[in-house]
C-alpha cells in the first residue's frame, strides 16, 4: 500500500501485505496506525485530511477516531437508484484531489517488473525492491499537480459543488423522464449541427475543470468515425 501526497510525492510504502481477507485497505490502515508503521503517526498531525476510496469505508471511524478528517466518495444508500445533487457533487470533489493515486500507481507500474505477476522467488525482495523504485520516482519524477492555474480550479469547483442542479430540476417539472426516447442518426459534418456552439480550448478546459476529458477527446472521435471520413454521432427527440 501506497501513502501519496496530493501533488503525487510518495510518502509512504507499506508491506507487502498476503492477498487475503484479513488484509483489505480499512485493515491495512488500521494496522499501519495502530503499530506506528514508518512512523506514521509522528508525520500525520491533527486535523490532515486523509482522502481514500471507498475501499477504506470500514476504516472512517477509526481514522476521525485518531484525530484525522477523512474525505471519501459517498456510497449510494441501499435501495437508492442515484446520489443526490449535493452527494454527487461532494464525490467529485474527492474523485478530482484523489486521481493522483491512481496516477502514482500508473507510473510505478511503467517499470515492467512490476507491470506483470512477480514470481513467488521475488517475495522476500519485492518489500526493497518497490521502496527503491519509489525513491527513484521521487528523485526524478516532477509533481503531477504543478500547475498555476490549479488554485483558481479548485475555487470554481467549491463554487460550483453548491449550486443547484438546474437541469434535473427541468427534466422533472416537465415529466421529460418518462417521455419515450427515439434515437435519430446524424451527420455532423452536414447542416444540422450548423448553430452548434463551436467552442475553444480554453472554453473547454473551463467546463471541464481540467484537461483529462480533452485528452479522451481524439480516441472518442475515432469511434465515432465513418469509412467515409465523417463523425457519425445521434441526436435524441422527445415524442
Amino acid at each position: 500500500m501506497i501513502i501519496v501526497g496530493t501533488d503525487g510525492y510518495i510518502l509512504s510504502i507499506l508491506g507487502p501485505y498476503f492477498a487475503d481477507g484479513h488484509n483489505n485497505d480499512a485493515s491495512i490502515t488500521k494496522h499501519a496506525i495502530t503499530n506506528n508503521l514508518e512512523n506514521i503517526t509522528a508525520w500525520l498531525q491533527d486535523d490532515d485530511i486523509c482522502i481514500v476510496d471507498r475501499g477504506f469505508r470500514d476504516a472512517v471511524q477509526y481514522l476521525e477516531g485518531q484525530g484525522y478528517m477523512v474525505k471519501m466518495p459517498v456510497c449510494l444508500v441501499k435501495g437508492k437508484k442515484q446520489l443526490t445533487t449535493k452527494e454527487a457533487n461532494l464525490t467529485r470533489l474527492v474523485t478530482k484531489c484523489r486521481w493522483v493515486v491512481e496516477s502514482t500507481n500508473a507510473r510505478l507500474k511503467q517499470f515492467h517488473f512490476f507491470e506483470k505477476v512477480v514470481p513467488n522467488t521475488m517475495i522476500s525482495s519485492i518489500g526493497h525492491l518497490v521502496k527503491i523504485t519509489v525513491g527513484i520516482l521521487n528523485k526524478y519524477k516532477r509533481p503531477f499537480v504543478c500547475n498555476p492555474e490549479n488554485e483558481e480550479v479548485a475555487k470554481k469547483m467549491l463554487d460550483c459543488s453548491v449550486l443547484q442542479n438546474i437541469l434535473q430540476t427541468y427534466v422533472e417539472e416537465n415529466n421529460l423522464i418518462r417521455r419515450r426516447t427515439v434515437y435519430l442518426p446524424i451527420n455532423a459534418s452536414g447542416t444540422v449541427l450548423q448553430n452548434f456552439p463551436k467552442l475553444t480550448e480554453e472554453m473547454l478546459r473551463d467546463i471541464t475543470l481540467g484537461i483529462y476529458q480533452l485528452k479522451q477527446a481524439p480516441g472518442y472521435t475515432r469511434e465515432h468515425l465513418s469509412e467515409s471520413g465523417n463523425y457519425d454521432t445521434i441526436t435524441l427527440q422527445r415524442i
